[in-house]
């Protein structure tokens, strides 16, 4: 008897697309990534209106991503659905190999696309905005819906100001609910970072550049290198009156250990860590968190698919106390009321 298999069956037996460890996640961070959104303005004309769309940043685990895999974005105005479903395509460019630890031994691909909605659909609108997100593994013909929904406000702020008449009115995302955020992770060379953001005019920036981190765990102290690195800006140029410039930056750095020092330090010294980070002489914030099994503890709500925190073994949500904090003033209750692009938090998240 001869055996005759479909050509679609086969090719799905040969790719291998549609195993279920494939499937893909969206996470809210992985290292140097994270979700980050921005309003994008094709034309600024001084004294005439100006408009904007989207521009969103996205990762995702896939175990086997292909170049003609499709991610689809449904934008939303308040409840109202903005535009058609937008599809953006993956590029070779935007998949990168990696390598797991923890719970997520072995290799992995990260997706991670940068989306910029169709400038014909630009508004001229504030408020209260939404994404949700969907991955279509073209080989394997699945379409995995509603992997995240991520909400946030836009405001407006005086940007250029010509030399009649009032000031040129712009958008940015409102970036509060960042403040007071912070995370652990350790990378596949056993390097650990601490990363946190801050909020700050022109002058911040050398402030933080110059601050230390100090952990410690049972008196014994965990070291870290003096200077930090800056990963991710969100800023805004604005005019507080006509002949005045100003700007507001959200920034996200972080301090680390060289590798593989950290996570060797990890596992040797498991138990309650502090780290107390000064800034132009002051403590600006105290982070904490647990070690066990040489890895950050991660909160209950995290994990992958469905958890509140979508994010791989290697990274942890942690603590932050902000105390004398050198930032410029912030909504204090953004990050619970609306963390992560708008997160729901379940009792004890954020830590």
């Amino acid at each position: 008897m001869k055996l005759v298999v479909p050509f679609l069956a086969l090719s799905i037996l040969l790719t291998g697309a549609a195993r279920a460890e494939d499937a893909p996640i969206a996470l809210d961070k992985w290292g140097r990534y994270h979700v980050n959104i921005t309003p994008y303005m094709p034309s600024v004309q001084p004294g005439k209106p100006v408009k904007w769309v989207p521009k969103v940043s996205l990762v995702f685990k896939v175990g086997a991503p292909e170049t003609d895999d499709i991610i689809e974005l449904q934008h939303f105005q308040g409840k109202k659905k903005w535009g058609p479903v937008q599809k953006c395509k993956v590029e070779s460019s935007n998949i990168e190999k990696k390598l797991g630890r923890g719970a997520t031994p072995g290799t992995f691909s990260l997706v991670v696309p940068t989306c910029l909605m169709d400038e014909a659909l630009a508004i001229g609108a504030t408020g209260a905005f939404s994404v949700e997100v969907a991955y279509k593994q073209t080989g394997a013909g699945k379409l995995h819906s509603k992997l995240g929904v991520y909400s946030y406000t836009v405001k407006t702020h005086n940007g250029v100001w010509p030399g009649k008449g009032g000031p040129t009115k712009l958008y940015h995302v409102d970036h509060d609910f960042r403040i007071g955020e912070g995370w652990v992770y350790v990378n596949s060379e056993g390097q650990v970072q601490v990363w946190t953001w801050f909020k700050y005019d022109r002058k911040g920036e050398n402030d933080v550049r110059g601050g230390r981190l100090r952990c410690s765990v049972g008196g014994k102290k965990l070291e870290l290198h003096e200077n930090p690195t800056q990963r991710t800006n969100v800023d805004f140029d604005y005019y507080p009156t006509r002949d005045k410039n100003e700007k507001t930056f959200w920034t996200l750095w972080y301090w680390w250990t060289r590798a593989p020092y950290g996570a060797d330090f990890f596992k040797a010294n498991p138990g309650t860590y502090t780290c107390n980070l000064t800034v132009a002489g002051e403590v600006s914030r105290e982070l904490s968190f647990e070690v066990e099994n040489g890895l950050a503890k991660r909160a209950a709500c995290q994990g992958e698919g469905a958890a509140e925190v979508r994010s791989l073994d290697e990274e942890a949500l942690i603590k932050v106390q902000l105390k004398k904090a050198s930032d410029l003033a912030f909504d204090k209750a953004a990050l619970r009321k609306a963390g992560l692009y708008g997160r729901k938090w379940s009792k004890g998240c954020p830590p």
